[in-house]
């Protein structure tokens, strides 16, 4: 299971610091607006005086490409990670004793579901789902 979770760790610490990057320049959020028919994603930049201001990122058709960017922006990307930290800290923090089900073996199978969409990375722990 360590191999597992050690993946997991690194494959967050690599999403964690992309969306950090981006949140250092400034950029709170993206949002998807329509303009003439098409998608367009608008990165929301806020600054540290409370300002915000706004810049198009990218258009796309109608083919809901612009909306899916517009849902994993940085902060939502950084509470994904941290929700999922949590899961993998629940063994570390000793959540899991004395819950009397098979406690282990739900939260062994739910680290390896959270690993799977990262399955074609050459580190992948296990077999390919």
């Amino acid at each position: 299971m360590d191999d597992y979770i050690r993946f997991l760790r690194a494959r967050l610490d690599e999403q964690e610091k992309a969306a950090g990057t981006a949140l250092g320049h400034n950029v709170r959020c993206w949002e998807l607006e329509w303009l003439w028919g098409y998608e367009r994603v608008v990165e929301i930049y806020e600054f540290e005086d409370g300002t915000q201001d706004s810049d198009s990122v990218a258009f796309f058709g109608r083919d809901g490409l612009g909306e899916h960017i517009s849902f994993n922006d940085p902060t939502y990307t950084l509470a994904d990670i941290a929700a999922k930290r949590k899961i993998l800290d629940y063994e570390k923090d000793g959540y899991l004793n004395g819950l009397g089900i098979d406690a282990w073996g739900v939260w062994t199978d739910m680290v390896k579901m959270i690993c799977e969409p990262f399955a074609s990375h050459p580190e992948y722990p296990g077999e390919r789902p």
